[in-house]
């Protein structure tokens, strides 16, 4: 007897191919089921009618595959003549897989993976996978949306389906909210609307100025603050876009630039862990280039100070200077 742990069959033999890949699993119903006809006494034992077999994927075992072919009878009863079956639970006719498998399939989706890749990993139809998430989504849209307000809310945005959806977090908890259709301005002030504003004390975003006009407009006394990682992006962008001017100028004058090859790497890296070599190198541009001296001065400043949260007032795109400038 073989227990795969679902309690309305019994498993008669246990199958598996010459290169241990799948698993096959011959069960039955425990128990004969009783007439269902109201008004019969139930006094007698149905007979076999006759029986069919269904083949139901099911959750993997040992890394293998595995299939129930489950033997599913009709019976007749000698009272009423009424023709019945044996009755499940646990599996589903259309596709033929349980529902164990079905919830694993969800488990996975959620995590991240794409359909193709867990239906090549269960040999299954990406469309079987992608119909058992979105039963889950469909059933899971009629709960109550219980909205609540965090401490430290996080507003980004994710480039999904060619379109911006709209992701808010809450920071201090390190959990994921909401995310909407979109990313427009009337989406985020529809969301903010719904928070306590004596709760929200912080509003964490990137430059996109419509997030922080949503802010200022609904939860005025909330602290704006650019994350980090936003931060450094854009001084990345603004020390390239300087670095690209100072060699087109160069080669207006008619100046070999030959001699800068490789140097937003070297830009790019702390000066403590330039080697002596790589240091000499820049210092001499910084000589020959006092623009680039101050370029860097800021990118460092930016870059590798404790100190990077940075707290502005909106629009914060008017305060990126000042926040170069300061180092704070």
């Amino acid at each position: 007897m073989y227990n795969i742990g679902i309690l309305e069959i019994k498993v008669t033999d246990r199958l598996e191919d010459d290169r241990h890949l799948n698993i096959k699993y011959t069960a039955e119903a425990i128990n004969r089921p009783v007439c269902p006809t109201e008004g019969c006494s139930h006094g007698f034992v149905p007979n076999r009618h006759d029986s069919t077999k269904y083949l139901l994927h099911d959750i993997k075992s040992e890394g293998k595959l595995v299939y129930i072919e489950l033997l599913i009878r009709r019976y007749k009863c000698p009272e009423c003549q009424a023709v019945f079956s044996d009755t499940f639970s646990f599996f589903t006719k259309r596709p033929h897989m349980t529902h164990r498998l079905k919830q694993e399939f969800v488990n996975i989706c959620i995590k991240g993976e794409p359909f193709n890749y867990i239906a090549n990993d269960y040999s299954v139809d990406s469309k079987t996978v992608s119909a058992a998430f979105q039963e889950y989504v469909e059933e899971h849209q009629k709960e109550p949306n219980i909205q609540y307000t965090p401490e430290v809310l996080g507003i980004d945005e994710a480039h999904i389906d060619d379109h911006y959806r709209l992701v808010l977090t809450d920071n201090k908890e390190q959990r994921l909210l909401d995310m909407k259709r979109d990313n427009h301005y009337k989406t985020v002030t529809d969301y903010l609307k719904a928070l306590d504003p004596t709760i929200c004390k912080c509003v964490t975003m990137d430059f996109a100025p419509r997030y922080a006009s949503a802010v200022e407009d609904v939860l005025p006394d909330a602290i704006i603050v650019i994350d980090k990682f936003h931060a450094v992006q854009e001084v990345n962008r603004c020390l390239d876009n300087v670095w690209k001017s100072i060699q087109r100028t160069l080669s207006k004058k008619g100046e070999s630039i030959k001699r800068f090859k490789y140097s937003r790497k070297l830009f790019m890296t702390n000066w403590e862990d330039l080697s002596s070599d790589a240091e000499n190198r820049i210092s001499k541009w910084f000589n020959e280039i006092p623009e680039l001296y101050f370029c860097f001065c800021y990118f460092g400043v930016c870059s590798h100070k404790p100190v990077l949260a940075v707290c502005i007032q909106v629009p914060p795109i008017k305060h990126v200077s000042l926040f170069l400038g300061c180092g704070k």
